[in-house]
């Protein structure tokens, strides 16, 4: 049974029963099929009688109810056992499991009642002037309007136990686009303003004109509450409420320049220009097809000057709207072209042969690069049929998400329009896919996810690569769908280039090296050309030319497509990389596993094999850095800010630092995260866990945190991150300071950590097993490192032979407070090259501390090699020993 929570149920704090329809008190739709059905899991207050209703139930003879499970020291009993509807009373705080058993056990289905002091239930806004259900056909009941300001959210329909009061109030957004507060958030009732358009744009939109993505969850605000009462006890609830514009709901936007005729069309306007210079003024004008009567929804013409204007695209043809801004970057005006469509199909469904102007009919090999086999082998190429034995009738809503082209507002050939015109209902007692594509062939053709799902329609295609779009550097045409968008959004991965020099990202930064891992474009012509066994050197150029205008939205991120190959099911989740991959830092291969994708940018490497190194310092390049050696002593730029594939693995730091050939420190331990045993399965004798070892998935891609907790969308997951500021929502966060934010950030997903170290339970700063830093404390291992980092701080700025080091960089010490940062040099300068005046071993050991400052784990990495690293760092720049100088350290 798939359980949801209904909190129009909770408020009522009792199971809403259902309408019986047949003589004997059981349901039947004639169908003959055996099904119980316990209804939908509830929260009630301790003492409250409870009514289990079977009425759902198909083709009844006979019901059983028992009590499966109740809390210790509960005497609850079933009363009407074997009637339609039971009771029973929980007298106990806790969780109440209760089975229906229908005709001697031919179906059963199980229900969970949980019973608490406080029962929280939040009444939302309800916009009545909108009809519910055209795009969602879940039809959700509350909505509210784009900047509507007087919004309220109502706890008055939420329950304590008698005797009890509630104490205080806690209201939190937690998830959607950001509110603005109103009213105070611990009172009864919450009052906010709604967010506007513009609060949808993410990292790159806010740079860049565009056709606006809209996911899945963007238009959707999520809302926690939390109550307490006077005796301490408490309870969460969540509650969803639904952007409308106009009094229509905002349908989701693929962000493609491609869409299908009757599509809304949300283009975004930049609120910033590089690198932060604020945009007050847009302007737009909308050229139409001959045909077309489309104008702006906000004039009702064909000029705007709103930031986020829309338009219906009315007819088959290409639209052209110019923009230009006088505070903007774009001061002359330059156009964005979108094509209406109608929907063709893939047409493979069913096992038939495609035909013009069906995608397959080119794209298998015979005209064009064979994308048909690979997407063959997809889940996307079969959902639909995977699914259907959960559909319910009369429409699924997984229609929208399964087909091509679902939009009941549309008339585009899509799903939906060929539903209505075979005048096709799914039955209520379900269909086989063999029954679907045989009865209706018609319907069928757009069945499944397939090619225009991604690149929009194609009717208007026919060869013409202007007809059509690519998606690679699109995250809005996966949140059309996937839910996992909204964590991804919260993500580093989303503002890639924005968060370190946008300005230089928009005008050096795209056409260089970067591409590699700064887009998604990039990054996968650079992975697609190593896969054809290109030399690293190659394989760089060949990414290096992207610009925005050779992939649509190609400015910034690494987006679903670039780690996820849509054509490619050969790898575990569609991955791009999987298993051996050379490890750029000193050329080893390494099996990463399902990681390989995310080693491959984790790298600590710039731009490998590109860095020149003026050896003789008279400024010619004589050679090309090819090692972590020579990039340390040649190149002023150092370790990237993503060495953690590296230190994982025990990599990267340099042993010989006078370059006389002989090591002067041993990496010879490596934590055991490192080691191939590091399988949750085998390691926790726990065989739901994984199976193998996954590396950097195995924990920042852990279970995320559930609507009631802290950091939902914010650790975990599409995340990837294990710490964030997040811990309050949005509410009261900054979002445009997300490195910031995350750097200081307090809240610590521990339970990535809790399958092996049960001992963690707040912080990753677990307690060392000896004291490293000698300070003579054993304190977190984060904290030993630390006193690591600050001492080799200390070291090599007294020995940088010129004071080429600056003396404010690196890891310092202030009231008993570590601050961890790089180490950097007075002068970076190409001309001056003031940091070459620094020794080979200063600038080796440098590299050293900076590998493990920008590796950011402290420790949780890789702790053995860490703390090898580090102190063996701080004897060999000068021949002192660590030992001497700490003799309370135990070294490794």
């Amino acid at each position: 049974m798939n359980i949801t929570r209904n909190i129009a149920k909770l408020a009522l704090a009792i199971l809403v029963t259902m309408q019986m329809s047949c003589g004997d008190g059981a349901s039947s739709d004639g169908s003959g099929v055996v099904s119980a059905s316990a209804g939908d899991d509830a929260d009630v207050l301790v003492g409250t009688e409870v009514t289990l209703d079977s009425g759902a139930s198909t083709s009844v003879t006979s019901i059983t109810w028992t009590l499966e499970s109740k809390p210790t020291g509960s005497s609850a009993r079933i009363s009407n056992s074997t009637e339609v509807m039971a009771t029973f009373t929980p007298d106990v705080v806790g969780s109440y499991v209760a089975q229906l058993s229908i005709n001697d056990g031919a179906s059963t289905d199980e229900i969970t009642i949980t019973a608490k002091n406080i029962v929280a239930a939040i009444g939302v806004p309800s916009n009545s002037s909108v009809t519910a259900g055209t795009l969602f056909s879940t039809a959700p009941a509350n909505f509210v309007e784009l900047d509507e300001t007087g919004a309220i959210l109502s706890a008055d329909s939420s329950e304590v136990a008698p005797e009890a009061t509630i104490a205080s109030y806690n209201w939190e957004q937690i998830a959607g686009p950001s509110a603005t507060a109103i009213s105070d958030t611990t009172s009864a009732t919450f009052e906010f303003t709604a967010p506007a358009l513009s609060d949808f744009q993410g990292a790159a939109d806010v740079f860049k004109w565009a056709v606006l993505p809209i996911s899945r969850d963007d238009r959707k605000l999520t809302f926690k509450l939390t109550i307490t009462d006077d005796s301490g006890n408490s309870d969460i609830t969540t509650a969803d409420v639904y952007l409308t514009d106009g009094d229509n709901e905002i349908p989701t936007s693929s962000g493609l320049y491609t869409v299908g005729v009757g599509t809304r069309v949300y283009l975004s306007g930049p609120s910033l220009k590089a690198p932060s210079t604020a945009i007050t003024d847009w302007s737009w004008t909308l050229t139409q097809p001959s045909a077309s009567s489309a104008t702006f929804a906000d004039s009702g013409t064909t000029t705007s000057i709103v930031q986020m204007p829309s338009f219906i695209a009315d007819v088959e043809g290409t639209y052209t709207i110019a923009y230009t801004s006088t505070s903007g970057e774009v001061t002359t005006a330059s156009t964005i072209s979108v094509t209406a469509a109608n929907y063709v199909g893939v047409g493979t469904v069913g096992d038939t042969t495609p035909v013009a102007p069906q995608c397959g009919n080119c794209h298998d090999g015979s005209v064009q690069p064979d994308k048909l086999t690979g997407y063959l082998a997809t889940q996307h190429a079969e959902i639909f049929e995977d699914s259907i034995d959960s559909y319910l009738a009369p429409t699924p809503y997984q229609w929208e998400f399964h087909t091509v082209g679902y939009n009941e507002d549309a008339d585009n050939g899509g799903f939906d329009d060929l539903v209505n015109d075979a005048l096709f209902i799914f039955p209520d007692n379900g269909m086989t896919f063999t029954d679907f594509i045989t009865d209706e062939p018609d319907v069928a053709v757009l069945a499944n996810v397939q090619c225009e799902s991604c690149h929009g329609p194609g009717g208007a295609h026919n060869g013409n690569p202007t007809k059509i779009d690519k998606s690679v550097s699109i995250a809005g045409v996966c949140g059309q769908c996937h839910i996992q968008e909204d964590s991804w959004s919260n993500s580093a991965h989303n503002s890639t280039g924005v968060s370190h020099g946008s300005g230089g990202y928009q005008t050096s930064w795209l056409g260089s090296g970067c591409n590699r891992c700064h887009t998604g474009r990039g990054f996968v012509d650079y992975v697609d050309a190593l896969a054809d066994g290109e030399a690293e050197a190659d394989a760089i150029a060949a990414q290096a030319s992207v610009t925005s205008t050779t992939d649509t939205g190609a400015f910034v991120g690494i987006q679903c497509a670039a780690c996820h190959d849509p054509h490619d099911a050969t790898n575990h989740k569609q991955l791009r990389r999987q298993g051996e991959i050379t490890m750029l830092v000193d050329g080893s291969v390494v099996d990463a596993g399902i990681s390989a994708t995310c080693y491959t940018c984790h790298d600590g490497v710039y731009t490998y094999g590109k860095l020149s190194c003026d050896d003789d310092n008279d400024g010619t390049n004589e050679s090309v850095c090819l090692s972590a050696d020579q990039i340390a002593v040649g190149a002023s730029r150092q370790v990237h800010y993503n060495p953690q594939a590296p230190v994982l693995e025990g990599k990267g730091g340099l042993t010989d630092l006078d370059g006389d050939g002989e090591d002067d420190l041993t990496l010879d331990e490596n934590s055991f995260h490192t080691s191939e045993n590091f399988v949750l399965s085998e390691v926790t004798g726990n065989d739901a866990l994984s199976a193998t070892n996954d590396k950097c998935v195995t924990c920042h891609m852990a279970t995320a945190p559930s609507s009631e907790e802290e950091g939902y969308k914010h650790l975990g997951g599409h995340a990837f991150k294990l710490r964030t500021g997040h811990s309050i929502g949005h509410l009261t966060a900054d979002e445009e300071d997300g490195e910031e934010e995350e750097e200081a950030g307090s809240l610590e997903l521990v339970s990535s950590c809790q399958s092996c170290h049960l001992d963690v339970d707040e912080s990753f700063d677990r307690e060392a097993r000896a004291d490293y830093d000698g300070n003579g404390l054993i304190e977190g291992i984060q904290t030993e490192v630390k006193g690591l980092l600050y001492a080799l701080t200390t070291k090599i700025i007294e020995n940088d032979g010129g004071d080429v080091i600056t003396t404010t960089s690196g890891t310092t010490l202030t009231d008993g407070e570590y601050t961890v940062e790089t180490l950097g040099y007075t002068s970076t300068s190409s001309a001056t090259k003031g940091w070459r005046i620094a020794t080979d071993t200063i600038r080796r050991a440098v590299w050293n501390h900076n590998l493990i400052v920008r590796d950011a784990s402290l420790g949780i990495h890789n702790a053995a090699f860490t703390v090898q690293l580090l102190q063996g760092t701080y004897t060999a720049v000068d021949g002192n020993s660590f030992a001497t100088d700490y003799p309370d350290a135990t070294l490794r």
